[in-house]
């Protein structure tokens, strides 16, 4: 039996890929964690109290044309929308970088990750440690069936899906987010009262590098959010 008792916690990681609209096929690259904002708690603690109007709602695309993004920088979790757009506003005299913000390409998708081992389980110590980016921690545990109340499956991570385009324009300098930009970042956000809020941000650099869009594709992210 256990008896101890722990806070809700939050923590996401993001799954994106290349897809070609045309055929469907799809050309994932590696998974990587988001870094949660204080606006997310905000907005979870809103919700519970009734007013959903602060949960995901849309993404942000952050993308250029320079092989190194000109305003990176050490994402946080102290994010919001303003600052967002005056930091990649700042590369002055410069069409380096812009933001695309699209709606979810399909309702989110609720699932299971699997919770870490409780304290004093003999896996604990390796499955913690391990930091799964999967948000399934190795080991079974006596936690597994905690989280079946709504799916059988288990229902504790919700993931939300957005696809790029290279039809519509940023919102900075009015770039279009064409085949051969290079993807730098990608931020999950809430639309409340005409402004967006930032929940989330996540570097897409791969291997160190900025990829870039390939002509004929666009870019797919299924970013979850896991509650243990």
């Amino acid at each position: 039996m256990r008896i101890d008792d722990k806070a809700c916690l939050a923590r996401g990681f993001v799954n994106p890929s290349f897809v070609d609209i045309a055929t469907g096929r799809r050309l994932p690259f590696r998974m990587r964690h988001n870094t949660l904002s204080f606006m997310s708690a905000e907005a979870m603690a809103a919700a519970f109290g009734g007013d959903p109007s602060y949960i995901p709602a849309r993404m942000g695309f952050i993308y250029g044309n320079q092989q190194a993004m000109p305003t990176e920088s050490v994402i946080t979790r102290s994010q919001d929308w303003d600052s967002l757009l005056e930091e990649l506003a700042s590369s002055e005299g410069r069409d380096d970088v812009d933001i695309q913000v699209v709606g979810f390409s399909f309702h989110p998708t609720l699932g299971a990750a699997k919770p870490s081992p409780v304290p004093g389980d003999s896996s604990s110590s390796s499955s913690s440690s391990s930091g799964s980016d999967s948000g399934s921690d190795s080991g079974s545990d006596s936690s597994e069936g905690d989280y079946n109340h709504i799916l059988s499956t288990g229902s504790n991570a919700i993931t939300f899906h957005a696809v790029s385009n290279s039809q519509d324009s940023g919102i900075i300098r009015s770039r279009a987010f064409e085949g051969g930009s290079y993807i730098y970042q990608a931020v999950l956000l809430a639309y409340h009262g005409g402004k967006h809020h930032v929940l989330s941000r996540v570097s897409l650099k791969e291997g160190g590098a900025y990829l870039q869009k390939p002509s004929g594709f666009e870019i797919a992210l299924d970013w979850t959010v896991v509650f243990k």
